[in-house]
């Protein structure tokens, strides 16, 4: 007989993960995080490649285009129709987004 879940331990990440979602400045240490890694981000010349979806979940049509604008060196490619899980979605064009997107890049 197979159980509804796993013991209880198991599933300790999935009941704290939602806590960690930076939501209205908090937790700070997380807010922190996500600054600085947007402060890279828009500062770091290295190339970056983000495959977005429509509608989106996370990242949506309009907040590609705002990384667009506001990161450096970021290409933007459109990987078809999605929401939350994207690459069971659409695997094929992801897998071809970033096997393509080296082969456009300077040497």
């Amino acid at each position: 007989m197979s159980r509804p879940a796993p013991p209880e331990p198991a599933r300790e990440p999935i009941r704290v993960w939602p806590s960690e979602l930076p939501i209205a400045g908090e937790p700070v240490r997380n807010v922190e995080v996500i600054k600085a890694v947007g402060d890279w981000m828009a500062a770091s010349d290295m190339p970056k490649l983000l495959v977005y979806f429509s509608p989106g979940a996370v990242v949506t049509p309009d907040s590609a285009r705002w990384m667009q604008q506001n990161y450096s060196n970021i290409e933007i490619r459109y990987g078809g129709a999605a929401l939350h899980f994207a690459k069971e979605d659409q695997p094929e064009a992801i897998g071809r987004h970033v096997a393509d997107w080296p082969s456009g890049l300077p040497e």
